[in-house]
């Protein structure tokens, strides 16, 4: 059974086996006849909707009246509510515009049959809404009052408009897109209605998804706009003056929703929806200029329709500084900038309004007129008081000029003390001479400089592609560089005869690391991958890579296999890889289901299968000690030591305790690790299991890898709010342990326990609320594990 829902239906997953194969089906049981939905599907299969079109439904298949039962066709693929999570600007972007031509197409071709649903209708629906949201008093009875009252004035003149065929329940919850083609499934509540209907629903079906997963009812604004301008261009009809009202009481409706469910966070969320509704009200009184689809606060960057695939190489997500700090503390600079303030004070830094301020302020100077600041988007933090304290910040700044065009340009921002009030110095030679070739190329547009200090803040500022320890980021990031590069690497074809591309920036951390992202501008050169090196390493790990999916998959029985490289090339020092086309099982915990207990067992199985790889790939392999691994942990949480001392001396007293555990352990001769074994670097992909990122691979103790993957779990398990995380462990150790020496899973629970540390100082955000909650809490995990094993080994 897949849901139930009372009164109503249930829904079934059936598999009917036979000498030829399994044929799989999706069942609905419902508490009355529903015929007319098998007849409604049978029409729009043979009005165009059919398996071989783009805009497609789910085959219906039978209907028992005697079950009530519908039997229709079980679709296979990517949810759209998931493209919409995981998936990076263009790709939300891209999905928003098939779903637009989708839904254009039904409203023009489908016969209008079924239940009428009309303003009329959609007031009686808002008042009962009303009813239970005003139960709760306070400020959510004040805003659905208000909000009603004016959904009551706005029908009195919305007039009468032709009718068309209604979906009833367009969202992303009711989407799919399989190879080759949108479904759209659930067609329950299918009927009559204004066009605006549809429209309105899916676009606050956008905002809701947005406000629980990402934070902002505004962060998918960037994928309304998409929709809404390929749904105009699709043929749709013009909705400006019904929208609002459909989308004021769609909003309503998710109001009552969260009330009712009284899921965490509801009553925020519910007050978001009510405030979201009241603006688009207001938008359409011409009280404001914000209406319900514009992309104010938009992080979106509009492209060309792309695959969507999602990108792997990118673990955090964005957060809009606007929702990090709320009441703003009363902090000095210097106080905050050595660590004295605590997180409030890094917090007040990251995105406090007066630094926020300041940030815009300088950024927007260094602009070419007419393009403007929109939002900025805080992407990962890091605070570091050795060999000097630096905070050091990065985010995604989004860009707009007055013709609508909108660019995402990533920056790098350094705090230090000792730059509080110093005179700027002059910048290296190196870094002006790149930053001249950046803007003589045209892809420092629309910037006019790529870096500046501002003194009053001790602040430095770079923009991307600028990285004078990467020189070769500048003609990376050039798109007639990148098309002259893949032409010669992947040889003359048809495909890339002429062919354009976009680049975007994946990762841009300086002196560090940088990934960037070629999408083709017509759909046949597809998405490549770059990953950019300082030194030859990148020639390394195409070696290792090679050697290790050779290895893996002469082992045979079904293990993951690897993202092998399209090619290094030498003069760039810089590996291409295909996109991958599918989800993290980092992002799968956010709803583990059944299919995620195997997956973990097939990681198990690669992992152990990787280990045992032959000496000829080892050889490729630096050695990394358990006193290298315990220096990374020391130097990764000595800020914690910091802002949080209490907690940074219960971290040294566990690394200790390590130290002394792991000499008493029996020990065993290294072998091929990953070097970085975790949850986002196995995909769930079209091809299978797909093992991604060989760039730390080492020779080291197996237990490692193994310990690492563990908290890697327990990490994305706490983060997701998760409490079965010891079930998923235990399927990774039934692919994993089967024949494994017991002496090295004590030790992996050693090295689960350190990595917890290493893991939970490095990445939980410094700026999200809980910063400290959950550091304790997987620091209280790791302290748990060490406790345990001192009473197995007796110490």
């Amino acid at each position: 059974m897949l849901t139930w829902r009372r009164a109503e239906r249930c829904t079934l997953d059936i598999t009917l086996r036979a000498e030829r194969g399994a044929f799989c089906m999706i069942g609905k049981v419902y508490a009355q006849d529903r015929q007319d939905v098998k007849e409604v599907m049978e029409e729009l299969w043979g009005a165009g909707f059919g398996r071989k079109s783009e805009v497609s439904i789910p085959q219906p298949i039978a209907y028992v009246p005697s079950l009530r039962l519908l039997l229709q066709e079980k679709v296979e693929g990517l949810a759209a509510r998931e493209l919409f999570k995981f998936g990076d600007e263009r790709q939300s972007a891209a999905t928003a515009e098939r779903c637009a031509r989708w839904l254009a197409r039904l409203q023009a071709v489908a016969r209008p049959s079924g239940q009428a649903f009309g303003a009329e209708q959609m007031l009686g629906r808002s008042e009962s809404g009303w009813r239970l949201v005003s139960e709760e008093g306070g400020a959510l009875a004040v805003k659905s009052k208000e909000l009603l009252e004016r959904l009551k004035g706005t029908a009195s003149s919305l007039g009468d408009i032709p009718m068309c065929a209604c979906h009833g329940d367009f969202g992303t919850h009711n989407i799919i897109f399989a190879k080759g083609r949108m479904v759209t499934f659930d067609w329950d509540r299918h009927g009559i209605a204004d066009p605006a209907y549809d429209v309105a629903r899916f676009i606050v079906s956008l905002k809701q998804q947005a406000l629980h997963t990402l934070g902002s009812v505004h962060a998918l604004d960037g994928a309304v706009q998409a929709f809404l301008d390929a749904y105009r261009a699709s043929g749709g009809r013009r909705l400006e003056a019904r929208l609002p009202f459909y989308g004021a009481a769609f909003c309503l409706r998710r109001a009552e929703r969260d009330v009712r469910v009284r899921t965490r966070n509801w009553q925020e969320w519910s007050e978001a929806m009510l405030d979201e509704g009241l603006r688009a009200l207001e938008s359409k009184s011409g009280e404001t200029t914000t209406p319900l689809h514009t992309t104010a606060e938009s992080a979106g960057l509009r492209a060309p329709q792309v695959e969507l695939d999602i990108t792997p190489f990118g673990r955090h997500e964005p957060f809009s500084v606007r929702s990090v700090v709320g009441e703003e503390p009363h902090v000095k600079l210097g106080d905050a900038l050595s660590g004295h303030a605590g997180p409030e004070g890094a917090k007040w830094l990251l995105a406090g309004r007066e630094s926020q301020r300041a940030l815009r302020r300088e950024l927007s100077s260094l602009l070419s007129p007419p393009w403007v600041l929109r939002s900025c988007w805080l992407r990962r933090a890091r605070f570091r008081f050795r060999p000097d304290t630096k905070l050091t910040a990065y985010y995604n700044v989004v860009l707009e000029a007055p013709s609508g065009a909108r660019s995402v340009r990533a920056i790098a921002v350094i705090w230090k003390p000792k730059w509080i009030g110093a005179a700027p110095r002059q910048a290296a030679p190196e870094a002006l001479e790149m930053e001249a070739e950046a803007l003589r190329r045209g892809i420092g547009t629309p910037f006019r400089r790529l870096m500046a200090r501002v003194p009053a803040w001790g602040m430095r500022i770079q923009l991307s592609p600028l990285d004078p320890s990467f020189p070769q980021l500048i003609r990376l990031s050039d798109p007639e560089y990148v098309r002259q590069m893949l032409e010669s690497v992947c040889g003359p074809s048809r495909e890339l005869a002429g062919q354009a591309y976009t680049v975007s920036s994946i990762r841009y951390y300086p002196e560090q690391r940088h990934v960037l992202r070629y999408d083709a501008t017509q759909g046949a050169g597809g998405t490549v991958i770059a990953k950019l090196y300082n030194d030859d390493k990148g020639r390394r790990v195409v070696r290792v890579l090679t050697k290790a999916a050779e290895w893996l998959t002469g082992c045979g029985g079904g293990k993951a296999c690897l993202l092998e490289p399209l090619a290094y090339v030498a003069d760039d020092a810089v590996v291409l890889y295909p996109a991958v086309f599918g989800t993290p099982l980092s992002k799968r915990v956010r709803r583990p289901g059944r299919g995620l207990g195997r997956q973990l067992e097939l990681a198990g199985q690669a992992a152990r299968a990787l280990q045992g790889a032959p000496p000829a790939l080892r050889g490729l392999l630096n050695p990394h000690s358990f006193d290298a691994e315990i220096a990374e942990i020391v130097e990764a949480s000595h800020y914690i030591s910091v802002l949080q001392p209490p907690l940074g001396a219960v971290i040294d007293a566990l690394i200790d305790r390590a130290r002394e555990f792991y000499e008493r352990l029996p020990q065993e001769p290294p072998c091929f690790t990953h070097g970085d074994l975790k949850m986002e670097h196995f995909w769930v992909t079209p091809r299978g299991l797909t093992l991604i990122d060989f760039d730390t691979s080492h020779l080291e103790d197996p237990a490692l890898d193994i310990g690492k993957f563990l908290a890697d779990l327990r990490f994305w398990y706490d983060t997701y709010g998760q409490s079965v995380a010891e079930q998923a462990e235990e399927r990774f150790l039934a692919g994993y342990a089967p024949g494994v020496p017991g002496d090295r899973l004590i030790r992996a629970r050693l090295f689960k326990a350190l990595e917890l540390i290493k893991t939970s100082v490095r990445e939980v955000p410094l700026f999200r609320s809980d910063w400290v909650s959950q550091i304790e809490r997987l620091v209280g995990g790791a302290q748990a594990i060490m406790n345990d094993l001192r009473s197995d080994l007796r110490v």
